[in-house]
């Protein structure tokens, strides 16, 4: 079956991370992807012969949740801000789990990617998540370039959660550098996202040879996408605490939990993501 490469990443994720939900604590997301974006998805896992790819989806997408709930439960943080939301509805799960809260919760991507984003949210039956989360058009690349400060584009935010789920490496080095300043001129501000340290290109056969085939399935481009311990270092720098967790410790976690067979033990068989919580 021919892959349609007009199809963007955020219907696969969108899919991938409703595949095992009792790891991702999302059984609603898949309804966010059309049909022809499930069937891209199953394409790809079937062409890179990676069947573990929905599970590392579901268990980023867990890792996301738990850490963001986790964070805002202290009561230090007034919003939750995921950048290129895509199809995801994590915001507005992690919103569910705060029925009576000031925080204030935002879905962001680009502007055609909110647009429809807006029109599938229209077609679910959960109103309670179509209106749990803010829809914020932002361009991150554009907004990088332009030199703006987020601290306008979210006037009234002070201490907020940044989520990055599967979008550091679509980002170009120049508009990482400037989110990481962004980031770190609030006073109180936390992250949560996922990289690929350097290790991992030397660890996993799957890595070296899927990243460059998963770029000809898709429409985005992926970046510099490795970052090494100098990136990491500089990245950590100036925050409090930072928790580093390898997906397969993650996934050895969730499994248990749910009693689902461990399955990320030979690096060959998957991405082997790092997952990244600073504040």
């Amino acid at each position: 079956m021919a892959t349609d490469t007009s199809i963007s990443s955020a219907e696969m994720t969108a899919y991938w991370r409703s595949v095992f939900p009792t790891i991702s604590l999302d059984p609603i997301s898949i309804r966010m992807a059309s049909q022809a974006g499930i069937d891209k998805a199953e394409d790809i896992v079937m062409q890179l012969n990676y069947p573990l790819l929905p599970k590392k989806i579901s268990v980023r997408a867990r890792y996301m949740f738990d850490n963001a709930v986790k964070l805002l439960q202290t009561g230090n943080y007034d919003a939750c801000i995921s950048f290129a939301s895509g199809f995801s509805l994590l915001i507005s799960l992690i919103k569910n789990a705060f029925p009576s809260t000031s925080i204030q919760f935002f879905d962001t991507d680009l502007p055609h990617m909110m647009i429809e984003r807006k029109n599938r949210l229209l077609q679910l039956q959960h109103e309670d998540l179509i209106s749990a989360a803010m829809q914020w058009i932002l361009d991150l690349e554009l907004a990088a370039k332009n030199k703006l400060r987020l601290t306008e584009l979210f006037p009234n935010i002070n201490t907020p959660v940044f989520i990055l789920e599967g979008i550091i490496y679509f980002l170009t080095p120049h508009c990482v550098s400037w989110l990481i300043k962004e980031i770190k001129n609030y006073t109180t501000a936390a992250v949560i996202l996922d990289f690929f340290p350097a290790s991992s290109l030397t660890t996993s056969a799957m890595m070296r040879n899927g990243v460059e085939k998963l770029a000809n399935y898709m429409p985005e481009k992926i970046q510099d996408f490795i970052w090494d311990e100098k990136q990491l270092a500089d990245f950590q720098n100036g925050f409090n605490s930072s928790e580093l967790k390898p997906i397969q410790i993650a996934e050895r976690e969730y499994s248990t939990q749910v009693d689902l067979p461990v399955e990320f033990s030979d690096p060959n068989d998957f991405f082997p993501a790092m997952l990244m919580t600073v504040s």
